[in-house]
C-alpha cells in the first residue's frame, strides 16, 4: 500500500487521511473470505468506508475495489 504501483496510488488518494494502517488489516480480514464474489463485495465496503455517503455502486469505486482485489491475487 506504500508502493508507487498505480493501485496502491489510486487506493492512497482515495482513503484520504483515513488511516492506511487501518485500511490494511481490514483489507488483511477482508482478504480472507474464501468467495470471490463476497470478497469484491467486502473490499468495496471497506474502500468506502463506515459512515461516509459513497455510492457503493459508483464505477470508479468498483474499479478501484476490482484493480485491488486483482493486484492482490497477484501478490499473494
Amino acid at each position: 500500500m506504500v508502493s508507487n504501483d498505480s493501485v496502491a496510488v489510486r487506493v492512497r488518494e482515495h482513503l484520504g487521511e483515513r488511516s492506511l494502517f487501518d485500511f490494511a488489516v481490514n483489507l488483511d480480514e477482508s482478504w480472507r473470505i474464501s468467495e470471490t464474489n463476497d470478497r469484491l463485495s467486502a473490499v468495496k465496503n471497506l474502500l468506502a468506508g463506515e459512515g461516509n455517503s459513497i455510492d457503493t455502486d459508483d464505477i470508479r469505486l468498483l474499479d478501484l475495489a476490482d484493480s485491488l482485489v486483482g493486484k492482490l491475487a497477484e501478490i499473494l
